[in-house]
């Protein structure tokens, strides 16, 4: 059994002067990583089976940042919190109810409370149908009858107008102050089904993430961070409010450490962490964004997660489709050291391996992605534009909010700047809608010394 949460932030002992400690926590194995400013590792530290005993030892002169890569959150999900689930939309459309689909060991922790309520807006902003505040307070007031203090709200259209899931969310603010809320819109994706899974997911995470950080103790000037699905990395504050971004952050974690490890930001990637393995491709030195429509554990979540396949001793099983054109990688082999997994890998991928890479700290290629990850984040919309000018000023808008939000991740405001736009006109929506994502990063804050 390997040792408490706490235990692990005792690498922060290791070295007077420390920067940068990654730490990968992930299944039967846990890595500690200290990094430079430049991102040398200057130590290592593989940690079975109780870490804490042996970190103990050395002496803290000066705290270090610590980003955490875990899977301990994707873990969890058959221990979800209760959640009341709010879905507001046209009366009589032909929607499948919330949380059609999922598990029944999954769904039946989230109790009874799911209802559709008018409400929503259609591309153009033309609104569905009227929100009933009055309604919902009655269905918000029946799940805190029985306990229920998280809640998903997911409006028809909300990300183009997410206008109706703030009203909600502002109802709450002042006549339940109590319960926390989740609003789909804040987690982005196109399909009503994606945002209000994601939604849900979220809030029932929400508890455990809590405990998570609670359980991390570490001195007020160290920035505490985790990696999310993307490979970037969030505040323990941030974290808190939205789990559900760090579904796949040790497998993230992996993927960035292999590419940094190995010198190619373009490969298949193996991570092996007994009795199995998982694998997926990395294209810029992190995972690669999802082409299709991604699951978790049977539950449609988007693009939420990237494309991972899952090696056990029965044939893999994949987290979404691996449809891809991929050809003519390298291939990196990280974690434990199983061999056979590799043809099996490339073979379900698709991938044509040109070379077989194991870097030298193969072992701590988590530790060292967690290490190396910065805050980042996105933000996406749905809009109808009719022109250049107007596509500018939407691009122009969003990227001031997305600066903002990676300022609220754990990025040093003066630090942040847009790294990517991309904007895709959505043909099969009125003439001029355009799927709108902008990313944008930045840096920790500097300590003093």
């Amino acid at each position: 059994m390997l040792g408490e949460p706490g235990d692990l932030l005792g690498y922060c002992r290791l070295v007077s002067g420390a920067r940068r400690v990654g730490i990968g926590w992930n299944r039967g194995l846990v890595c500690s990583a200290l990094l430079d400013a430049d991102g040398t590792v200057l130590d290592h530290r593989v940690l079975e089976p109780a870490p804490g005993a042996m970190l103990d030892a050395f002496p803290l002169d000066r705290p270090a940042s610590v980003t955490i890569a875990t899977d301990t959150l994707s873990d969890g999900l058959d221990d979800l919190a209760p959640v009341a689930v709010l879905r507001l939309a046209q009366a009589g459309r032909t929607i499948l109810a919330p949380l059609s689909g999922w598990p029944d060991s999954i769904r039946a922790n989230l109790g009874r409370h799911q209802t559709t309520l008018p409400g929503g807006h259609d591309l153009s902003g033309r609104e569905l149908a009227s929100l009933d505040l009055d309604a919902v307070a009655r269905f918000i007031d029946g799940a805190a009858a029985d306990e229920v203090r998280e809640v998903a709200v997911c409006a028809v259209g909300s990300g183009a107008v997410p206008d109706h899931e703030r009203r909600v969310a502002e109802l709450l603010r002042h006549e339940f102050p109590d319960l926390d809320v989740t609003l789909s819109h804040e987690l982005g994706g196109l399909g009503l089904r994606d945002r209000e899974n994601a939604a849900v997911l979220n809030s029932g995470l929400r508890r455990r993430a809590g405990r998570l950080v609670d359980d991390l103790v570490v001195p007020p000037e160290v920035a505490l961070m985790f990696v999310t699905s993307d490979g970037a990395a969030v505040s323990a504050e941030y974290l808190r409010r939205f789990p559900v971004v760090a579904l796949a952050g040790g497998w993230a974690a992996s993927a960035r450490g292999a590419a940094l490890l190995s010198g190619h930001d373009r490969a298949l990637v193996l991570d092996i962490s007994p009795p199995g393995a998982r694998s997926g491709l990395v294209t810029d030195g992190r995972p690669r964004p999802p082409a299709t429509p991604q699951t978790v554990r049977g539950i449609r979540v988007g693009a939420l997660v990237p494309e991972v396949l899952e090696h056990t001793g029965e044939p893999p099983r994949c987290w979404g489709s691996t449809e891809n054109g991929a050809f003519g990688l390298p291939a990196i082999a990280v974690g434990a050291d199983i061999p056979g997994l590799l043809r099996d890998a490339a073979t379900r991928w698709g991938v044509r391996v040109e070379d077989v890479i194991r870097p030298a700290d193969a072992m701590i290629a988590a530790a060292v992605g967690a290490a190396t990850a910065s805050p980042g984040t996105s933000v996406e919309r749905l809009t109808v534009v009719h022109g250049a000018d107007e596509l500018a000023e939407a691009v122009g808008a969003l990227g001031d909010e997305a600066l903002a939000k990676v300022a609220g991740v754990g990025a040093d405001p003066a630090t942040a700047r847009v790294g990517s736009v991309r904007t895709t006109p959505l043909s099969y929506l009125p003439r001029g809608a355009q799927h709108i994502v902008v990313r944008a990063g930045g840096r920790t804050h500097e300590p003093p010394w």
